[in-house]
């Protein structure tokens, strides 16, 4: 089996397991003070914007190339289908577009700060990361509650951390992975919920996604 330019008797990895207790490393990155930072959707609502991936990397099944174009929204997620949404209505695991979801706190949000999307480290061990500074829950035109959480994708082990450093009135939302595809998926809510389930994490949660085959 060739993978990552080499030949391995190791099949590659075509899922994710999750852990609501990762290594203590796993910490909050706080993405709008990196160096070279990209500061994007502001104060929106139902807003996204497509943003390269810094390093190749092995979503599920898929190998995603350097520049791959990742959808980031203004709702709580980002999809690796090569789709443009701004969805807030998303389900997972659906075959139904979009798909290839990494659902940090996915559902219905807008912007009260800059989402922060910036690689930090040195290659081969950079993170990618990408920040919701600031959310809020939103109905109709009204905003509540103060969100920040995040995503960090590491190069290598293609691991996936989520990290929630402020919850103010959080509300129940979807949070897991989704393939591209559209299935398999792998739930990250603590409580160990299936994926059709919502949840609220709390603040200082970390969740650790790792391949695996």
């Amino acid at each position: 089996i060739c993978f990552r330019g080499r030949c391995t008797a190791t099949p590659p990895p075509t899922r994710y397991v999750a852990t609501a207790m990762p290594p203590a490393d796993v910490v909050f990155i706080d993405a709008c003070a990196a160096a070279g930072a990209r500061r994007i959707l502001d104060g929106m609502d139902d807003a996204n914007e497509l943003v390269p991936i810094p390093f190749a990397f092995r979503y599920f099944a898929q190998d995603l190339p350097v520049g791959f174009m990742a959808n980031v929204t203004t709702n709580g997620y980002l999809n690796l289908d090569g789709m443009s949404t701004n969805l807030s209505g998303v389900f997972i695991t659906s075959t139904t577009a979009p798909n290839g979801i990494v659902a940090v706190h996915a559902g219905n949000l807008a912007t009260t700060a800059p989402i922060c999307v910036a690689t930090t480290g040195s290659a081969p061990n950079r993170k990618w990361v990408v920040e919701w500074s600031g959310a809020a829950n939103r109905s109709g035109t009204t905003n509540t509650g103060n969100l920040v959480f995040e995503v960090i994708v590491s190069e290598g082990t293609d691991t996936i951390d989520m990290i929630f450093q402020r919850m103010d009135s959080a509300t129940s939302r979807y949070t897991g992975l989704e393939a591209i595809p559209g299935t398999p998926g792998v739930g990250g809510c603590p409580s160990g919920t299936t994926l059709t389930t919502f949840c609220t994490p709390a603040v200082g949660v970390r969740i650790r996604y790792t391949p695996s085959t």
